[in-house]
């Protein structure tokens, strides 16, 4: 698939490429050694789109809506499945089958119900807690003061076990608001790295950056990106 941009037309591998070069570029800039790895984020996304990206060497794929999940992923190639969108309590019996890990665990209640689900099915269930580091009512995620109220309930948890950090950075032109907000989500990070108890709490990773904002949040201590536009190209192009 051929995509239109700014009068340049690319193809869904070539901007795979770019997203893969801008991320060595600026580990080699920072003198970074970590992995970054690269989540497509395929809502509204048709399955022609999908599937040509993970023929691009894309191997992880995300999604924000339960139903177009259930419509597209059960025809696309193997590849890690991540829930990214927010979660009602009443859709968690949909994602076990379809998803290997929910990025988007928002609330004590939401922790406990998909707990329970997992213990339920025998079914492990990797989580991250989504954290709103931006501070706006109109994102989703824990008050970043409070976070240690989702990890405690988290060492009470049978089967689920958590193992990074979701944020989203601020929709803004202020590149500095963004990059403070994401060196806040890193320190979170780092700290309750050092709650891992080799049972419910692990943390690994650190989902943070979308198409606007992957530089920066590399930059600052991501190692997992979560890109729709930036691959896909814009929505209806």
């Amino acid at each position: 698939m051929r995509i239109k941009r700014k009068g340049w037309i690319m193809s869904i591998r070539d901007n795979i490429l770019r997203v893969r070069e801008d991320v060595e570029r600026i580990k080699a800039q920072k003198g970074l050694s970590r992995s970054v790895a690269l989540c497509a984020a395929t809502k509204t996304r048709s399955l022609e789109e999908i599937k040509e990206v993970l023929a691009g060497g894309v191997d992880m794929v995300g999604e924000n809506r339960i139903q177009e999940a259930r419509e597209k992923y059960p025809h696309i190639p193997e590849a890690e499945r991540h829930f990214i969108g927010h979660l009602q309590k009443n859709k968690i019996k949909y994602i076990f089958g379809l998803f290997s890990c929910i990025q988007s665990v928002d609330s004590i209640d939401l922790l406990r119900a998909i707990d329970l689900a997992a213990v339920k099915r025998g079914r492990e269930m990797d989580l991250f807690f989504e954290i709103n580091v931006s501070g706006e009512e109109s994102k989703y995620g824990y008050d970043p003061d409070k976070a240690e109220e989702l990890f405690e309930a988290a060492h009470e948890c049978e089967i689920a076990r958590v193992t990074g950090l979701m944020v989203m950075l601020p929709l803004t032109e202020d590149k500095g608001l963004v990059r403070k907000k994401a060196a806040q989500a890193y320190r979170l990070y780092e700290r309750f790295r050092s709650w891992n108890d080799g049972k419910n709490i692990s943390i690994e990773w650190l989902s943070m950056g979308m198409s606007q904002d992957y530089p920066i949040a590399v930059e600052e201590g991501s190692n997992l990106i979560r890109v729709g536009t930036a691959l896909f190209g814009e929505r209806g192009a």
